[in-house]
């Protein structure tokens, strides 16, 4: 078990680097805000939607931001990113599911303007780090929670195996037990049917004698 568990938490961690060139964060036009504006779409692999909405709103948390909605929509209210200067920001957010991986699309409204690639190339150099890094953080933890959940499962399936291995096993003693009992048995059945014709004579013959018997007892009255 050990070194199947550590065989798990190599391929693990050999696999992280792969990971964070999955991790994708790109330039789009997204609906959020109440109309199209400057956004990022955030790729996550790996995550489920459920770790992507709980890790985004912990993050937004951490920035200070007051979170608001839910259900894959949600705002951040006057987040500090400190990567990227100390005014507050507003967050616009959605989050989905993709096949395996958990999509963020998110919009940073800098005072008035959103931020872009070419509206503000250095603010949004940072932002997409910002993001990039967050992405592969949750793609970590949602993997570690799948591995986790896998260890058990397999855990599970293993002392199943076993217990129905031993059950078998049992069985079979049991059954090669009742085979001998059974032998045993029709041996037995076998030497009684001799017994007892061999018996049935002798039955005959003291039947006889009590009736003679009777009959001298009747012949006194």
């Amino acid at each position: 078990m050990r070194k199947s568990l550590l065989s798990v938490f190599i391929g693990t961690f050999s696999f992280l680097p792969a990971l964070a060139q999955e991790v994708s964060v790109e330039p789009s036009i997204e609906n959020l805000a109440r109309g199209y504006n400057s956004a990022y779409r955030l790729t996550i692999p790996h995550a489920t939607l459920a770790d992507a909405e709980r890790e985004w709103k912990a993050f937004l948390k951490l920035h200070n931001a007051k979170v608001k909605g839910s259900r894959g929509q949600i705002t951040g209210e006057d987040a500090v990113l400190h990567a990227i200067g100390k005014d507050t920001m507003q967050i616009y957010s959605a989050l989905s599911q993709e096949n395996d991986a958990a999509v963020v699309k998110v919009a940073v409204q800098d005072r008035t303007d959103f931020i872009s690639r070419s509206g503000s190339p250095d603010k949004s150099k940072q932002l997409e780090l910002l993001l990039h890094r967050f992405g592969v953080e949750t793609a970590k933890k949602s993997l570690a929670t799948r591995i986790e959940t896998a260890e058990k499962d397999l855990l599970t399936a293993r002392r199943d195996h076993e217990r129905l291995i031993k059950t078998n096993e049992r069985l079979s003693a049991t059954n090669e037990s009742l085979k001998k009992q059974i032998e045993q048995n029709e041996n037995s059945i076998s030497e009684n049917l001799g017994k007892a014709e061999s018996l049935q004579g002798e039955l005959e013959s003291r039947e006889s004698e009590l009736k003679a018997l009777r009959e001298k007892q009747n012949d006194l009255n």
